[in-house]
């Protein structure tokens, strides 16, 4: 359990591994941004990953459906998308905790780069 004091100081407890850390390193974590900067950064590429992703296109044929309501296709598809990303925030921290950051990258754009040869020459 959180000492409330320790808080109000300016640390809180590390939820994987249970070290105490500073919320200033929180924000030096991702090459020196601060939250906004990380906020802005995840939102624009995750944004930009999901323009015309298949997710997209599953929620636009449903909301074409004139037998489905749009806003209970939004929900679902928001509520899906929350579900996801925070499997990929969970799995994530526990990899960081894990693996080095910079093999983390690596390992990243090498998948990426198999994925895109894949799908040319299929």
């Amino acid at each position: 359990m959180c000492d409330p004091d320790e808080i109000r100081n300016g640390y809180e407890v590390n939820g994987l591994t249970g070290r105490w850390a500073s919320f200033t390193d929180r924000e030096v974590s991702l090459g020196g941004l601060g939250m906004l900067e990380q906020l802005i950064t995840t939102f624009i590429a995750v944004f930009l990953a999901e323009l015309g992703d298949k997710t997209q296109l599953a929620t636009f044929s449903f909301a074409a459906n004139p037998n489905y309501n749009r806003w209970i296709v939004l929900i679902g598809s928001c509520s899906a998308l929350v579900v996801v990303s925070s499997v990929g925030v969970l799995a994530g921290a526990l990899v960081g905790e894990l693996v080095d950051p910079k093999a983390v990258r690596w390992g990243s754009g090498l998948l990426f780069i198999a994925i895109g040869l894949w799908t040319l020459f299929k």
